[in-house]
């Protein structure tokens, strides 16, 4: 994503508003995020530097960490990215920080790296989701299963007769 930043720099005007729909490439994340993502905020600019503050919304499609169903989550990540004219950076430059030429700036990197950061290790479906029966394999959400459920640690046996 590239965005033009001449009116800004040149002082046309105070700050820019963002609202673009990203195509990205879907095969990059293993079909996990899908595409559009949509990029919202403001680049303020100073001289040499300036910020763009703003959210990232996608949609991040994976199974559920409990029963396996496919399942879709809105993540809404907001961020602080620094702006830094090229030329002027220093050794202290870190990879959290855009740079920008005379009148343009590439987005793609960091957005890409921003859904890597912000995407979920795990997906559950819904908070009373019950997840699998681990004998069977039965889905406890849809159906019940008839497996007995009293585990009991082999190296305890002897005290549950007690009971």
């Amino acid at each position: 994503m590239k965005l033009n930043l001449e009116k800004l720099i040149n002082g046309l005007e105070a700050f820019l508003q963002i609202d673009e729909k990203l195509t990205i490439d879907e095969d990059r994340f293993f079909n996990k995020v899908l595409s559009p993502v949509n990029l919202r905020g403001t680049i303020y600019a100073g001289e040499e530097t300036g910020v763009l503050s703003g959210e990232l919304i996608y949609i991040f499609k994976d199974g559920c960490a409990r029963c396996l169903k496919e399942t879709e989550v809105e993540i809404k990540e907001n961020f602080d990215l620094p702006l830094i004219r090229e030329g002027r950076e220093d050794e202290s430059s870190d990879d959290t920080e855009a740079l920008y030429n005379e009148d343009e700036i590439f987005l793609e990197e960091f957005i890409y790296d921003l859904i890597i950061t912000s995407s979920p290790m795990k997906v559950i479906c819904s908070e009373d989701c019950k997840g699998l029966c681990s004998n069977c394999g039965a889905d406890l959400n849809e159906q019940s299963c008839d497996c007995e459920t009293d585990d009991v640690d082999p190296r305890l046996a002897k005290l549950k007769e007690l009971l």
